[in-house]
């Protein structure tokens, strides 16, 4: 059953004013006069009310926009501040630390012929602005991830916007409609005014015939006797009559004169609603274009990021050689396997199960290489730690990565291990969206991120104007009906739905590869730095990780029992059933495409078009250039 929790909404709002006007109908027809009368006054304090909740509604909204005015000044504030911090300090005192640590080289390498001593002495001192460096890369690194928040919070601002503008103009609708409808009662309560004056001069008249008949019952003497009576008792209820008539006259008037006031308040609030409606519309342009505003500058922000990591890397590549460690190791004086860091992009779990088998059963030692396996979260970015020399392979999604390396990042792709895209557009059979046409101005769930690409890109095709509201992982906004529509993985969140006793019958499931947008997942990183130092190494890492998946491809119950093993480590619980269902989805995506990780050129040149439509690229970078195929064994 889907849980409701809401207040009354302005469509309940507008039935209850139709059913106002349809009782009024009702009475004036099927009533007798006293009980019309007494009616008609409980529905003039029926809409009395009515008036004062529209009044409740239309103060909400005012707060909303006061809400939006604060989130937006501390964005301003937020986004001015960390422009400031970087272009006066951090880019200075970068550009200081490189032109030092230039100098230092240049100092350094005349003294090569120097004494040990003193050699050792330049070399320390490399290694100390080296250092001062990394911390302004990451200094630099710390400004872009509080920029990406940033802009999350612009994303919030700009959906109350939109929320506050859908809201005021519902609520000039409603209240246009309401004051109609005041103006209707006001002008049936002036109609009962006229009837009951002219019921009033009917008894007038009731009563002079009465008394007109007494007086020829006087003159008619003992004859005219009974119709004396009969004449009174007419001229009795006659002034009886009156008297009613000029009570209800009153009570009327009264009534009329609170409907009259009630309309005039109407009419005040709609023409605040007005001004909501009008400000609710420029605060939208404001958050419009600060947002554009900002993802230009988080845009140039993780361009010059990646330089400066890329500055880093070469720094410590200079350094390197001149370590008498790392020199004897190169010469190959030290007889080892080589090492070399791997991480995932997420916590253990089985979507990297062939990296789990090939590390257990020795995959990567046959291959002569001695991998160690970091594990990912939340915490980490595998793609940063590659261009900043911090671990040397990687996972992450295509269409992320794509992005980095058209910024400038030192990224290369050596094999595309998951071929298909997992993100589903859920929503439930009974809202009756038969297409993704009809999702079109809806409220639809998201993450951020790289699982934002492919919604982005289906917006921007299909002309939908979604409206991107922040999710969960547990779908609860979805049945909640807090949103129309939801984005999930089919090898995880998807899985919510059952152990929620949600029939999967009931939902309607839309597939971005089936819609025209394929995106494909996880492959396997790393640097050209990397690639063209130990190319070998490279080969060996991604013909292992294959072996690896195909080994899990045979042995799913084995392959399970490894990654329960590593899911030890994970900071969220998991159970044995999940990851089975979890492994068994993801080995169709894996093997659903080509055997030895190609990534097709059809796929990458359909990612360019919508990432450059979306306006996160400026221009894609050379497929050649960005997937090794020269790499993979």
């Amino acid at each position: 059953m889907l849980i409701k929790n809401r207040w009354f909404s302005v469509g309940e709002l507008v039935l209850v004013c139709w059913l106002n006007g349809f009782a009024g109908y009702f009475i004036a027809e099927f009533t007798t006069t006293s009980m019309r009368l007494l009616a008609l006054m409980l529905l003039g304090i029926l809409d009395i009310a009515i008036i004062i909740f529209m009044g409740h509604i239309w103060l909400k909204q005012q707060n909303r926009l006061s809400y939006l005015r604060n989130t937006l000044g501390w964005i301003k504030k937020s986004l001015t501040y960390k422009n400031i911090r970087f272009e006066q300090h951090m880019a200075p005192e970068a550009a200081h630390m490189l032109q030092k640590f230039t100098d230092r080289l240049q100092i350094a390498l005349q003294h090569q012929q120097d004494p040990e001593s003193e050699w050792k002495q330049h070399l320390k001192q490399l290694h100390s602005v080296s250092d001062k460096f990394i911390v302004v890369t990451q200094d630099l690194e710390a400004v872009s991830a509080h920029n990406r928040d940033t802009l999350n919070q612009l994303n919030r601002a700009g959906q109350l916007a939109e929320g506050a503008l859908v809201k005021a103009d519902e609520g000039k609708s409603v209240l246009a409609e309401s004051v109609q409808a005041v103006g209707a009662i006001t002008d049936s309560f002036q109609k009962i005014t006229d009837i009951i004056a002219v019921i009033d001069k009917i008894a007038y008249q009731t009563n002079l015939l009465a008394l007109n008949a007494s007086i020829e019952a006087a003159r008619a003497g003992q004859a005219g006797a009974g119709f004396a009576v009969v004449a009174d008792e007419v001229r009795t209820l006659a002034r009886s009559t009156a008297k009613e008539a000029s009570d209800t006259q009153d009570l009327v008037q009264e009534t009329l004169q609170r409907v009259s006031h009630g309309e005039k308040l109407m009419r005040n609030t709609q023409t605040a609603f007005q001004g909501l409606s009008t400000a609710s519309v420029e605060m939208a342009q404001i958050v419009s274009s600060v947002r554009q505003d900002s993802f230009s500058q988080a845009h140039r922000l993780d361009r010059n990021n990646y330089a400066i990591m890329k500055t880093t890397a070469d720094m410590q590549a200079i350094i390197k050689p001149y370590n008498r460690a790392s020199s004897r190791f190169d010469r190959g004086e030290v007889k080892q396997l080589p090492r070399f860091r791997f991480r995932p992009q997420w916590v253990p779990q089985s979507q990297f199960a062939g990296y789990y088998v090939a590390h257990e059963l020795g995959f990567y030692r046959d291959n002569g290489i001695e991998i160690e396996m970091l594990d990912g979260g939340p915490d980490t970015n595998p793609m940063s730690e590659l261009v900043k020399g911090q671990i040397e392979f990687g996972t992450t999604w295509l269409a992320p990565s794509m992005i980095m390396a058209s910024q400038g990042a030192d990224l290369v792709l050596l094999s595309q291990i998951i071929q298909r895209n997992g993100l589903l557009l859920v929503t439930l059979k009974e809202k009756g969206f038969q297409s993704v046409e009809d999702l079109k101005g809806k409220r639809v769930g998201v993450w951020g991120g790289e699982f934002n690409y492919p919604v982005q890109a289906l917006d921007r095709e299909l002309g939908l104007g979604l409206i991107l509201v922040q999710q969960g992982f547990e779908m609860s906004e979805l049945l909640h009906e807090e949103v129309d529509a939801a984005l999930c993985m089919s090898f995880n969140e998807m899985f919510s739905f059952d152990d929620q006793g949600v029939d999967r019958d009931s939902l309607k499931i839309f597939r971005f590869d089936e819609l025209g947008l394929q995106f494909p997942e996880d492959g396997i990183y790393t640097s050209r730095r990397v690639a063209r130092k130990y190319p070998q190494v490279c080969k060996a890492f991604a013909k292992a990780s294959m072996q690896g998946w195909q080994y899990t491809a045979a042995h799913p119950d084995e392959a399970l029992d490894i990654v329960m093993k590593q899911a030890k480590r994970s900071p969220f619980p998991t159970t044995r059933e999940h990851q089975e269902r979890m492994l068994t989805e993801i080995l169709q995506m894996v093997t659903g495409g080509s055997e030895n990780g190609e990534l097709k050129q059809s796929d990458f040149n359909s990612i360019s078009r919508s990432l450059e439509a979306i306006g996160q690229i400026d221009q894609a970078v050379e497929y050649n250039q960005f997937y090794r195929r020269d790499l993979v064994a």
